[in-house]
């Protein structure tokens, strides 16, 4: 006869973690804003987007409701992020992750204006 031995997995040290987040971020109270880069082009998540967990379980304030809730994101431009001038910003590079070349955000002069690089909180 086989002994069957069951494994539990337990997702406290991740409600923990996620826990803990939302309490800083409480207290810190960041405006952040999420995008996606693809071939230099940037589109915006808000809350109500697919990446709205990252506001909604992690705590992260967004910058502002007036980004459109699409599949794809809102396009904007460098521009638009100086203007908003998030305290964190997360970019996801779609152009390396599908094989293409790194675009280095940090390059570009305009975000070099904003909050998020100044204080070298910008998560790519």
């Amino acid at each position: 006869m086989k002994k069957c031995v069951l494994f539990t997995f337990s997702l406290k040290p991740a409600d923990f973690f996620i826990s803990g987040c939302r309490r800083y971020n409480f207290l810190v109270n960041y405006s952040s804003l999420v995008t996606i880069l693809n071939e230099g082009s940037l589109s915006a998540f808000g809350g109500n987007s697919r990446y709205g967990m990252i506001y909604e379980k992690f705590g992260f304030t967004p910058i502002g409701s007036s980004i459109e809730s699409s599949i794809h994101g809102q396009s904007i431009s460098y521009e638009y992020v100086l203007y908003e001038d998030p305290d964190l910003l997360f970019v996801g590079d779609r152009t390396l992750a599908v094989g293409g070349d790194h675009s280095d955000l940090s390059e570009n002069s305009v975000n070099q204006e904003t909050k998020a690089y100044q204080n070298d909180i910008l998560s790519i």
